[in-house]
């Protein structure tokens, strides 16, 4: 199962961790793992593009970590990526149930 968990400080967004594999499919063929990766590194672009070195990244084999510092998330474009992001992989948790289990501390 894909783990997404948004990352917060305090009340705010300030990036997101994708963990694990989907298991909708075989790899190469599983249309959720491409979703979601598609969405992260959407959002990774995004923010790249708005902060330029100010965003933090890590990744590897199944997994991605993406973060911005917390002044940096107060910024209307970075909250409406990050916004964009959160709704996003909602609409494919909910489409998808058993294949991602979205995390938001803030619920």
């Amino acid at each position: 199962m894909l783990r997404v968990e948004l990352l917060r400080d305090g009340t705010t967004v300030i990036g997101f961790r994708v963990r694990g594999h989907a298991g909708w499919d075989e790899w190469g063929k599983d249309v959720v793992c491409a979703g979601v990766s598609a969405a992260s590194h959407m959002a990774l672009v995004g923010l790249v593009d708005v902060l330029g070195k100010g965003v933090d990244l890590e990744k590897g084999s199944g997994y991605m970590e993406v973060r911005v510092p917390a002044h940096a998330a107060a910024l209307p474009e970075v909250k409406a990526i990050l916004r964009a992001f959160e709704l996003e992989i909602e609409a494919i948790r909910r489409s998808y149930p058993g294949n991602v289990e979205f995390v938001d501390s803030r619920q």
